[in-house]
């Protein structure tokens, strides 16, 4: 689109400013309505599209200087991958128009979600519960796995990057991703990835001196601290398992409520980020499905070899562990729409009201819970259960006493100078059985308390063969067991510290020590873009101002 095509309606209006003195009452054919949020280059405006009336979002760059500069190339920059990453769970670009020099700002015309962001979402519900968690995470992993096939990695996900919110129903039958069984221009409800600003991407060919800088800003990375994987960390390399590393720490947020790596022990985040094992969801008491766990832990490894090859196996397990849990992974509005109820930013009657007939029912009238008269019902229980206890002591009587199948003794035992305790250690991670009876996934945190004797303890890892161990153990004796499972991966001597480098090489200076606060938020103002570490452009919600978490 030229400059001036998009000049053409209405030129003058462009300069008008709102009553701050510093608000656009038009940018084109784009009414302002209001300010969304602002970080340090970008503005996010709320307007209307005229004359269709379309509410949309204005992202406009706060500078008109020539087209050539860094920032109006970031941008640009953000716009092409947009454009070219058109997915149900990623924000989509309408329109972008490159500005005029010394006039009007370049600004992109983005998709209204209307709801608020994930990080305001859990600022209101703490934390969900673990379905609700693992269908929010299989929408992000779907758009990673889509920005990942087309060698883009996000470098910025964190939980102000996700937006939670209906949207216009505009899906193609050609889209990626999930359907939705609501009619063309229904609402419906979606989780979408936004704040492309820190992406990393293919060289598009230029070799000017401005494009020259711009893949070397890229190149530096970018990104929240708290949420950044520790080769990111380090300034080294990333592809898309770094994504994965934060997707990591936005899940276990969800279930949690709390970051993996936070602490108040006085040491930078990007210590704990790079050294710590994450928490147990046990320490926090709480039951979460050892399948949702190990996915979990899977995405927190610290070596980026031990997490998922490829974004998509990632989608599939999301997938597998919701529907075995009686939860369709092709439509999950109805889920999104109970998290949005249960936080009061949607009403719950009319939510589930709405979503029946997606489902197939249809529902006129409002919810209603009928009431049944209590005395009818508990005598009828009562007497249930003395029919039923009678019967069983005929069938004793006239057959004898029912035996029970003789059941193999229990591996674990109670903690007492009887027992035993074996301490389990396993690199890079297993899933750990002892005499066939599962026990853990790695890292476990305490001894195993069993009873004495011979034991067999068996090592599983998806990517290796498995292992077993032969153990001895004597009454109040403790033993440790510490396997390193053949995986097809460079083994570095501590898991949780980066490969030493060879005396050939010279290592990097890193980018971390930077940094953007002693909590590792590392963000900036009200856009949700990045700190010092990385872009500051971004969508944060079309509610709220929300920042970085």
């Amino acid at each position: 689109m030229s400059e001036r095509s998009t000049t053409s309606h209405d030129d003058a209006s462009t300069a008008k400013v709102g009553p701050t003195g510093d608000e656009p009452l038009r940018l084109g054919h784009y009414r302002v309505v209001a300010t969304i949020g602002s970080g340090l280059f970008a503005r996010i405006y709320r307007g209307i599209a005229e004359p269709l009336g379309r509410a949309v979002v204005l992202k406009v760059l706060e500078s008109t200087a020539g087209p050539h500069t860094i920032s109006h190339r970031r941008f640009a920059r953000e716009a092409r991958l947009l454009a070219s990453l058109r997915h149900p769970n990623i924000v989509e670009l309408f329109d972008y128009d490159e500005g005029l020099a010394g006039e009007r700002p370049p600004f992109m015309v983005l998709e209204l979600v209307d709801g608020p962001t994930l990080k305001e979402l859990l600022e209101r519900l703490q934390r969900v519960e673990p379905e609700e968690a693992a269908s929010i995470a299989l929408e992000i992993a779907r758009a990673l796995a889509h920005t990942h096939r087309h060698s883009v990695v996000h470098r910025d996900v964190k939980p102000a990057n996700v937006l939670v919110g209906v949207v216009d129903d505009v899906r193609r039958s050609n889209d990626p991703g999930p359907r939705t069984d609501a009619p063309r221009g229904a609402t419906t409800v979606a989780v979408k990835l936004a704040d492309f600003g820190a992406a990393k991407s293919p060289p598009d060919g230029a070799s000017d001196a401005a494009a020259d800088a711009l893949a070397r800003d890229e190149s530096e990375g970018g990104g929240t601290p708290a949420y950044m994987a520790p080769e990111q960390l380090l300034g080294e390399e990333v592809d898309h398992r770094a994504d994965q590393f934060a997707l990591g720490i936005v899940l276990y947020q969800m279930i949690a409520g709390v970051r993996p790596f936070d602490g108040d022990d006085g040491r930078p985040v990007v210590q704990r980020v790079r050294r710590d094992p994450p928490k147990s969801f046990r320490a926090y008491g709480l039951a979460v499905p050892k399948d949702l766990e190990r996915i979990v832990l899977r995405c927190l490894a610290k070596r980026p070899s031990d997490r998922y090859e490829d974004t998509q196996d990632l989608v599939n397990e999301l997938a597998r562990l919701l529907e075995g849990r009686g939860d369709p992974s092709g439509d999950l509005g109805g889920v999104h729409r109970r998290v949005l109820a249960r936080a009061g930013i949607v009403d719950e009657r009319r939510a589930l009201r709405e979503e029946a007939p997606r489902r197939g029912h249809s529902r006129t009238s409002p919810l209603r819970v009928r009431a049944y008269p209590i005395g009818p019902t508990v005598l009828g229980l009562a007497l249930s259960l003395v029919a039923m206890a009678a019967g069983g002591a005929v069938i004793q009587w006239r057959g004898g006493a029912i035996r029970r199948p003789t059941e193999p003794a229990p591996v674990r035992a109670a903690s007492g100078p009887e027992s035993a305790r074996l301490r389990v250690l396993a690199r890079p991670w297993a899933d750990v059985s002892i005499d066939g009876q599962r026990v853990d996934v790695t890292p476990i945190g305490a001894p195993v308390f069993v009873r004495p004797g011979r034991h067999v303890v068996t090592f599983a890892h998806p990517a290796a063969s498995t292992q077993r161990r032969v153990v001895e153990l004597k009454p109040g004796e403790q033993q440790t067991l510490d396997v390193s499972l053949d995986v097809a991966v460079p083994v570095y001597p501590d898991e949780f510290a980066p490969a030493a480098p060879s005396a050939s090489v010279v290592p990097a200076p890193s980018t971390s020590a930077g940094g953007s606060g002693s909590d590792g938020s590392g963000a900036s103002g009200g856009s949700g873009g990045s700190g010092s570490m990385g872009s500051p452009f971004g969508v944060p919600s079309t509610l709220g101002t929300g920042g970085a978490p």
